[in-house]
C-alpha cells in the first residue's frame, strides 16, 4: 500500500506540474500579446499626432521618437487609453505643456477609429 501511494503521489505531482506549466505559458503569451497591442496603439497615437503637426509635414521627422514619450512602456487598460496617451505625449514632446484633452478629444477619437473599432471609445 505504501508503494502504491507513493506512485500515485508522483503521478499526481507530475500531472499538476505539467498542467500548471501549460497554463503559465498561456497566461504569459496572453499578457505579452496584450502588452504588444497596447505598445502599438501608443505608437499609432504618437504617429497620428505628429502626422498632423506642421504646415509642411515637419512632424513626420519625429515619428520614430515615441520611446521618449512620458508614458511609453506603461501599462494601459485598453488600446484606446494607449492611443490617447501616445497622442497626448506627442503634443507634450513638442510643446512642453499638457494637452487640453477636451479640445482634442474629437481628433483623438477620429484618429483612433482609423485603426480600431469603437469598442473602447468612451460613451
Amino acid at each position: 500500500m505504501n508503494k502504491k501511494s507513493l506512485i500515485i503521489a508522483i503521478i499526481m505531482s507530475l500531472s499538476f506540474g505539467v498542467i500548471g506549466y501549460v497554463l503559465g505559458i498561456n497566461h504569459e503569451n496572453i499578457f505579452t500579446n496584450q502588452y504588444r497591442e497596447h505598445e502599438e496603439a501608443y505608437k499609432k497615437g504618437w504617429s497620428h499626432w505628429f502626422s498632423g503637426y506642421g504646415m509642411t509635414n515637419e512632424g513626420m521627422a519625429y515619428i520614430q521618437y515615441y520611446e521618449f514619450g512620458r508614458k511609453y512602456g506603461s501599462d494601459f487598460d485598453n488600446t484606446y487609453e494607449a492611443f490617447k496617451a501616445g497622442y497626448m505625449d506627442g503634443f507634450y514632446y513638442v510643446n512642453h505643456k499638457e494637452l487640453n484633452e477636451k479640445d482634442y478629444i474629437i481628433r483623438i477619437n477620429n484618429g483612433y477609429l482609423q485603426y480600431y473599432s469603437d469598442e473602447y471609445l468612451p460613451q
